[in-house]
């Protein structure tokens, strides 16, 4: 039997590390487990994992064909940037040096007050904790209470607030940090105390 798809995948990463183009690319036709293989490497790695059809298909849902082709190139940057920027607030929120892009989103969810975290003043957060608190102490808001698909994308509140996932993530991370959460996920628990590895925004 021959080397698991996702070792021989490590060891071409780790390969590229030492070559000036760092691109690993995995092609392979429908069914050779290209996919379990990218999900066993982000667990076994805990390096992010993104799916860019699917973000694209998300952010090109109504645009025509011609406005598709013009904008893919500014729209793959943006999902890249984008996975970065949520990353980038959630290693700040666990108490790592803010980079520039993390403070403009945490900025710009609003739960910054001056330099320091306030979960009270992001009105995404206090959405989060009105749903909270409707559902009463001890009881649990499950996934599909926060967020709604809306023609296959996926946001918080989406009649008032359009949060798309990544953000909404870095938003309960805020409410986690202040001790009000605890965010469970199959297999792991994250509340003040263990914020320090947060999952992937997902």
């Amino acid at each position: 039997m021959g080397e698991p798809l996702a070792e021989r995948v490590i060891r071409s990463i780790e390969q590229a590390a030492e070559m000036y183009h760092r691109l690993v690319m995995l092609v392979a036709p429908a069914g050779m487990g290209k996919t379990a293989a990218l999900q066993e490497l982000h667990k076994r790695t805990n390096t992010p994992l993104l799916n860019v059809n699917l973000e694209l298909s998300r952010r090109t849902l109504d645009l025509t064909e011609r406005q598709r082709m013009l904008r893919l190139p500014r729209l793959l940057s943006d999902v890249v940037d984008a996975a970065q920027a949520a990353q980038d607030a959630l290693r700040t929120i666990s108490g790592q040096k803010p980079t520039r892009q993390a403070t403009a989103v945490l900025d710009g969810l609003e739960p910054l007050d001056g330099d320091r975290l306030d979960p009270y003043r992001s009105k995404y957060a206090k959405h989060i904790l009105a749903l909270v608190k409707k559902k009463g102490h001890g009881q649990v808001v499950n996934r599909s209470e926060l967020i709604q698909d809306v023609f296959g994308i996926e946001y918080l509140a989406p009649q008032i607030l359009r949060l798309e996932t990544e953000w909404a993530v870095v938003v309960l991370a805020v409410r986690v940090y202040a001790g009000e959460l605890v965010l469970a996920i199959p297999g792991r628990k994250f509340d003040a105390t263990a914020c320090r590895n947060w999952p992937e925004p997902a």
